[in-house]
């Protein structure tokens, strides 16, 4: 059976036809979703619809490109967010640069103090990265973020940021992107990482 690490199903797009969504997944031996959250506005919205479903769970996190937040949550409000059962991650958390023009120190404040929510929680990290390996590898390297596991989410990366992240502990998942013809990098860490 296969785990969707990473989904966003929860979003208004996929609710007039949920019932087919999770009749697809089943067709394709997807037995289950973590809905990945990227706002604190939508926490209720997405531990809600984790609750109403069996096999769907949540992660509790903001999103670097997230800016309609009415405050930064602090370490403690993050640990708060992951005490009902369904929360089993922190994420979709990290650092954004495609988007952003320098200084980048909210989004570097914010996903380290996503790791060490997750370290006091003990639970893994969803991190998204984009633009931003170096800066990633850091954060990820002196808040010692595999001591609670991590995955790099929608790997984009070279081959050197993935065995970066290989050798803290973490995991890398791959998206369609993987098939485009023109990502001969990210197919070439694909076949290479174990």
């Amino acid at each position: 059976m296969l785990i969707d690490s990473h989904s966003h199903i929860d979003g208004a797009e996929f609710q007039l036809d949920i019932d087919e969504v999770f009749a697809r997944m089943k067709e394709a031996e997807v037995g289950g979703a973590l809905v990945a959250g990227t706002s604190l506005q939508d926490y209720e919205r997405g531990l809600n619809f984790a609750n109403a479903h069996k096999n769907v769970w949540y992660a509790a996190g903001v999103h670097p490109s997230t800016k309609d937040d009415d405050h930064e949550a602090s370490i403690e409000e993050l640990v708060g967010l992951t005490k009902p059962q369904k929360v089993v991650a922190i994420g979709e958390c990290g650092l954004d640069y495609y988007y952003e023009e320098e200084p980048y120190d909210a989004q570097l404040e914010r996903f380290a103090r996503h790791i060490e929510a997750a370290k006091l929680a003990n639970l893994p990290v969803i991190v998204h990265s984009r633009d931003a390996q170096e800066d990633t590898i850091r954060l990820l390297k002196e808040h010692d973020a595999g001591s609670t596991g991590f995955v790099l989410h929608c790997f984009t990366g070279d081959k050197k940021m993935a065995q970066d992240a290989l050798d803290l502990g973490g995991y890398l998942s791959f998206s369609g992107i993987v098939t485009f013809k023109n990502a001969t990098q990210i197919q070439e860490v694909a076949s290479w990482v174990p």
